[in-house]
């Protein structure tokens, strides 16, 4: 299992958690604080009878290799909430109900700490190569294994992220799915990054993407 990130800093505060909350901490985005903020990204993490249903659709329609990849970027986002699922219930997912010491003993066991590399629906050799190139252009800092910090204007970040999804990079939330590689420059603002208007010049974003998928 790959490493995860866990924020510490957010147990100094809570002798105990919700479900939803130790989901998102587990696969290494922040909770929003917020439990109907929080219940919104944590259904990223959760199984899905939709997808489920479309993954068969795809299979009766004779599309096979198309649907073991939607297989596998499927129970690969859903992986963390099966091994998590199966020591804390899912009951109460909005309520306090986890105790942060059994959370943590429990995220040391299962080797979920100590690094800033996630669980993604996107190859290690994709990421390895996005983080190249988005450093050489000098879009962010940090290191790999680090939540990467943008130095670009915030509409760049938003356009960036819209692109991946238009070139199947990332999925539908996929704002959401690059705040775990990317921290957003001002998280506490009111304006969620997918509502931001495009930048009038997109041409390095471009030129990014289109080399990453080419």
């Amino acid at each position: 299992m790959t490493k995860i990130k866990i924020h510490r800093l957010f147990f100094d505060k809570h002798n105990k958690i919700t479900f939803n909350q130790a989901l998102l901490l587990s696969n290494g985005t922040s909770p929003t604080m917020d439990k109907h903020g929080d219940e919104q990204l944590a259904i990223l993490f959760k199984p899905n009878k939709q997808k489920s249903d479309a993954m068969y659709k795809l299979i009766e329609d004779g599309n096979i290799e198309l649907a073991k990849i939607e297989r596998k970027q499927y129970f690969q986002s859903i992986m963390i909430y099966n091994l998590l699922v199966s020591t804390f219930h899912d009951n109460s997912p909005e309520t306090p109900t986890i105790q942060t010491a059994e959370f943590l003993k429990w995220a040391d066991k299962n080797n979920i700490s100590n690094s800033a590399l996630m669980s993604r629906n996107i190859s290690d050799v994709t990421a390895k190569n996005l983080y190249t190139a988005l450093s050489d252009n000098r879009l962010i800092t940090g290191g790999y294994s680090e939540l990467w910090k943008w130095t670009s204007a915030r509409n760049q970040l938003s356009y960036l992220a819209k692109r991946l999804k238009q070139k199947r990079v990332l999925g539908t939330n996929c704002h959401i799915e690059l705040a775990n590689f990317i921290q957003d420059p001002k998280p506490d603002t009111k304006r969620p990054l997918k509502n931001i208007k495009d930048p009038s010049d997109t041409s390095i974003i471009d030129m990014i993407v289109d080399q990453l998928t080419a």
